[in-house]
């Protein structure tokens, strides 16, 4: 086995066997990755005696080995300040798998993931928005560059991408080392906020006709006018009234000779009254909801179990969606989280707490020691299994979260470090319910809501469902029940009175046409009409929302006695 080093340019990307050469003599190194972060290597060589950082010299080097007939190439990076012990004959050269374009890289990659349920600017401030990073808050992976690609893709916590490792009884025994990362958050507390600002506007049409009365001159002066002010945010948009008198209108009254005493008007009035309104009024919607991981029992001190407490707020009338729209989609709406977008705000949200569990719940760490076999397969973005009798269970599955490949020119001692990180979940499956059918037609935009009905929120990284909530769609907005998707006559007007028509005024004609005057004028008729008032709120509807105890997968289980 030989080790093999060349100086590069930084565009000489793809490995070619042209450089397994030894532009330097390597007497020993490291290379390491910790999940998250970038390749390093630590390599030592005999003293060039040049200035490595020179402005003409290459910058960028190949590690690579060779076995046989066989080469692989391990590490591709940049030179990173100056070398170590630049005085003695061996001198540290450190270097760094960090892409040139790793930014725009990462950036490309978080393109492509910002779905709904895993990204939801609602919740996000607007300056962060365009951070990658943001993309991976819903999800519990980490970044991933290759050590010797550069490629820049998200890694799942608990689930390799590419594959698993399997280790088997390869490890040293002396080597291998089992314990706790830290104590496991079991339990997330999630508070959503959202506010909107509801608002509508239009005209609701009433008409009136046939409206008999004997002081029709009076109720034709009182009529509405039009931009005229009628209470609860209502004003008028259009007004007429009219007498269709004729001689079928009038009354002769008589003396007891039949002697025609005066002619008494009786009125018929037809007209509209259209009124306009303008609604703009403050909504809020809280959901809450608690989450649970199905963890089994870890030795730590009572209390050690961490719980966390989210609390996030957006407004739903804020354009953030895709063409510049708006969350709540129309402002007349009553209500969000019931809305198909508001599901996505739900699944978002849920989401959030199950990548903080998930990634917590890896909370066992397995480290040891392999032969040098392993290390061009090393990645962190594949899992490893290892067996062991004296660990629980006899072995254990688990990411890797971190590696180091060495070798010692000096002692000849090569091999790999690897830590895995291991899940003591409890597996298992989850059964969704599908519910009792029940048709809703105002907070829900009128489609079928089925009662006690459960649906997946969040899958594993196998894709098996990890998180069920209940359907919260029967939770009815906590407001004055205005539906300005629904403005009509019957809907708006609470009440229409006339009083003293002409049925009522009938008796009070007396003898005379003074006396019947002074009566009618104390019986006029008048017409009252009683808006439901647009102005109102805040209002404010809590959503207590349930959900399933989160799916940890078993990748190691404490609970079963060594082998």
């Amino acid at each position: 086995m030989a080790f093999h080093f060349a100086w590069v340019d930084a565009g000489q990307t793809s490995f070619s066997s042209a450089f397994a050469r030894e532009d330097e003599q390597v007497l020993s190194f490291e290379l390491a990755q910790e999940e998250g972060d970038f390749a390093s290597l630590r390599l030592e060589v005999r003293n060039p005696r040049v200035g490595l950082l020179s402005i003409n010299r290459k910058r960028w080097g190949w590690l690579s080995v060779s076995e046989g007939t066989s080469l692989t190439p391990l590490f591709f990076g940049r030179l990173i300040g100056l070398p170590e012990e630049m005085n003695e004959d061996v001198v540290t050269l450190s270097f760094i798998a960090k892409p040139l374009n790793y930014q725009a890289a990462k950036a490309a990659v978080a393109d492509t993931m910002r779905q709904p349920e895993h990204f939801d600017p609602l919740f996000i401030e607007q300056e962060r928005r365009l951070e990658p990073d943001t993309v991976l808050e819903a999800r519990p992976m980490v970044w991933h560059i290759d050590r010797v690609t550069h490629a820049v893709t998200a890694s799942h916590v608990l689930t390799g991408e590419d594959g698993t490792l399997a280790f088997g009884d390869d490890a040293y025994a002396d080597s291998v080392r089992c314990g706790y990362s830290g104590a496991p958050q079991r339990k997330v507390v999630i508070e959503a906020q959202v506010r909107w600002t509801q608002y509508g506007y239009g005209t609701v049409p009433l008409s009136f006709a046939g409206i008999r009365t004997y002081t029709g001159d009076g109720l034709l002066s009182a009529w509405p006018k039009k931009g005229q002010r009628i209470g609860g945010g209502w004003t008028v948009a259009d007004a007429f009234a009219r007498d269709a008198w004729s001689k079928l209108n009038t009354e002769t009254i008589n003396d007891r000779d039949g002697v025609t005493k005066y002619i008494l008007y009786k009125w018929t009035i037809s007209g509209n009254l259209d009124a306009t309104y303008e609604a703009e009024r403050s909504y809020t919607e809280v959901a809450t909801f608690t989450l649970q991981s199905g963890l089994q029992e870890i030795v730590t001190e009572s209390g050690d179990e961490e719980q966390i407490a989210l609390s996030v707020s957006g407004d739903a009338d804020e354009p953030v969606d895709a063409g510049d729209t708006m969350p709540i989609g129309d402002l007349r709406r009553r209500a969000y989280f019931t809305t198909e977008r508001g599901h996505l705000s739900v699944a978002y949200l849920a989401n959030i707490a199950a990548a903080r569990l998930l990634a917590s719940a890896r909370c066992v760490e397995i480290s040891f020691e392999v032969p040098f076999s392993h290390a061009a397969a090393l990645s962190l973005r594949k899992s490893g299994s290892l067996v062991d009798p004296r660990l629980p269970g006899g072995g254990a599955t688990g990411k890797i979260k971190s590696y180091a490949i060495f070798a010692d020119g000096s002692s000849g001692e090569t091999g790999c470090r690897v830590t895995l990180g291991c899940a003591p979940g409890y597996g298992g499956s989850l059964v969704l319910d599908p519910g009792t059918p029940a048709y809703v037609t105002d907070y829900v935009d009128g489609y079928q809501v089925y009662v006690g009905a459960t649906q997946v929120l969040v899958t594993d990284g196998a894709g098996d469902a990890a998180l069920t909530i209940a359907n919260f769609d029967g939770i009815v907005p906590n407001d004055d029940g205005l539906d300005l998707f629904n403005m009509t006559p019957a809907t708006t007007i609470l009440s229409t009175t006339i009083t003293n028509p002409a049925s009522v005024q009938k008796p009070y004609v007396y003898g005379n046409s003074q006396d019947t005057n002074a009566a009618l004028t104390k019986y006029p008729t008048k017409i009252a009409v009683r808006y439901r008032p647009v102005k109102g709120g805040p209002f404010r509807t809590d959503y207590q929302i349930d959900c399933s105890a989160l799916i940890v997968p078993k990748t190691i289980d404490l609970e079963a006695p060594s082998a």
